[in-house]
């Protein structure tokens, strides 16, 4: 497609809007700033909890586990009506080297070790299937898996408004 904004470039998640269901060191956070001590770009944020040793950590409430990740007072944000955070990225060589193989259908047929990751979006049409494991279509024509989805807010919503905005520099868009 040509004139793809980097926002719809990007607008294509591992998990339908709504549906995440894991906790991952590197996700963005929302914090109240008296919580927050310290932020590290890519790290996660030093927060009052986290600074606490085992015995202050343990005196809040909170059992011990090795270390104070995952922050029990984390939770995810309803993406819908809290926050919504898309990720972008340049795409480095090594994301885009084998493409052919790990982002092919036939990938799916190997043993999940084997497989490796497709880092390029291959968004699932509409409607998306309930469970994506047992889609009779797993792909598209050419033959290259599906592996995300595109949140329709964005989609729908804010590529418009992004568009409508950019339009108004010409030279931006060409």
């Amino acid at each position: 497609q040509t004139n793809t904004t980097m926002l719809q470039a990007y607008n294509c998640d591992r998990a339908p809007p709504g549906k995440k269901t894991e906790v991952m060191p590197a996700e963005k956070q929302v914090y109240r700033p008296e919580y927050v001590t310290q932020h590290f770009v890519h790290y996660s944020a030093v927060t009052a909890l986290s600074e606490l040793n085992r015995t202050e950590y343990e005196k809040s409430g909170f059992k011990w586990k090795g270390r104070a990740f995952p922050d029990p007072r984390q939770r995810f944000g309803h993406e819908r009506t809290e926050a919504l955070m898309l990720h972008s990225k340049a795409v480095a060589v090594q994301d885009t080297s084998g493409y052919k193989r790990m982002c092919h259908v036939e990938n799916l047929k190997m043993p999940q070790r084997m497989q490796g990751l497709c880092r390029l979006g291959v968004p699932w049409p509409n409607p998306w299937p309930k469970d994506p494991t047992t889609a009779v279509h797993k792909g598209t024509r050419e033959g290259y898996a599906y592996n995300c989805f595109v949140n329709q807010q964005i989609e729908y919503n804010l590529v418009p408004r992004l568009i409508d905005e950019l339009s108004k520099h010409e030279f931006l868009i060409k």
